[in-house]
């Protein structure tokens, strides 16, 4: 696989780059960034990996697919663009700047019969597999709340709208964990909640009701600086609780990659804890993070030409229309349901 990356920004050089340089040389086969400190930092972290000043001249260098990681408010735009081209594209998320564009795009590759999925990699986050593991393996018995609540202490971060704000940006990763370990979701109540004089949320509290009749809580706060625990899955004959956050990021930023000793494990003093209705406690297993299978499912699916990439786009899309409904929602003070947006 040969794989062209749009944009050298935050999220290219942190969480896309290394994932894909890690599967082999030559697997990143060039970056389009105009950026001169950009292009100095591809230098100096990829060797040797051609830059290209803009989409069509990557597309001319032979690439089997390409990455968008690019604002929110120019992927729909660039996307087309590479679709027209016949190359399969992978966007991140969220896929667009709303609901409306995002099925707009998908509708444009579906008929034009050219792949396309979206970097939803925290799927493969510690809380994300665990939650999982836990509804196959009915540890709770049968489940009636899941709380998925990502806080942190990042003021800066309250007025940020590079990735569409907090909702748009990081509810994309959350409630798209839920959605995908639980099934679907039929209606939303949510608060989002901005400083006066911001335009965009510091932080946001869904209430999501599932078609079996399970509910999740889905949330963050990035003024909060004692955080809730990050995963609560209640049900029938007890209780897992997991604190703290995937180590992964702070890996990353620390400049670890996926095939240094330890990426993604978590520690035993890091697992959960199981607590029965029978008043037992004991640890929980808590699953390792595999960022890395993202990008090796979709070097896998263009190495064998499967055309199934690892994150199915139906499911994005559900997910971000799940957002929409919750600001629809947050604006009405109500309970709306999915299938309203």
């Amino acid at each position: 696989m040969r794989l062209g990356l749009v944009g050298y920004g935050f999220g290219g050089r942190t969480f896309h780059a290394p994932f894909v340089a890690a599967l082999g040389d030559g697997v990143l086969a060039g970056v389009m960034t105009r950026s001169p400190v950009r292009r100095a930092e591809l230098a100096v972290d990829h060797p040797g990996v051609p830059v290209y000043d803009t989409v069509g001249d990557l597309l001319a260098s032979g690439v089997d697919i390409v990455t968008i990681s690019t604002p929110p408010s120019g992927r729909l735009d660039i996307a087309k663009r590479v679709i027209d081209a016949g190359v399969p594209v992978i966007v991140d998320k969220p896929m667009a700047s709303s609901l409306a564009e995002a099925r707009e795009l998908v509708a444009y590759a579906a008929d034009r019969g050219v792949l396309l999925s979206v970097f939803q990699n925290r799927r493969w986050d510690s809380e994300a597999r665990t939650l999982r593991a836990i509804v196959r393996s009915g540890a709770v018995g049968d489940i009636r709340l899941v709380e998925n609540i990502l806080d942190r202490w990042e003021p800066h971060a309250t007025g940020d709208g590079s990735g569409g704000g907090q909702l748009l940006d990081l509810g994309s990763h959350i409630v798209d964990q839920v959605r995908d370990a639980l099934g679907p979701v039929q209606r939303v109540f949510a608060t989002i909640d901005r400083r006066p004089g911001d335009e965009y949320e510091y932080a946001f509290d869904l209430l999501l009701e599932h078609e079996d009749g399970i509910r999740s809580i889905v949330a963050s706060d990035v003024l909060q600086p004692d955080g809730r625990p990050r995963l609560r899955v209640t049900g029938r004959t007890g209780t897992v609780t997991v604190r703290g956050l995937d180590l992964q990021t702070d890996q990353v930023l620390a400049g670890l990659r996926p095939a240094d000793e330890g990426w993604g494990v978590e520690p035993h003093e890091r697992w959960g804890t199981l607590t029965t209705t029978d008043g037992e406690r004991r640890p929980y297993p808590r699953a390792d993070g595999r960022w890395q299978d993202f990008y090796a499912g979709v070097r896998d699916a263009i190495d064998t030409g499967s055309g199934v990439l690892p994150v199915a786009v139906e499911g994005s899309l559900d997910t971000f229309a799940i957002l929409e409904t919750a600001r629809r929602s947050a604006q009405l003070g109500t309970w709306v349901d999915v299938s309203s947006v």
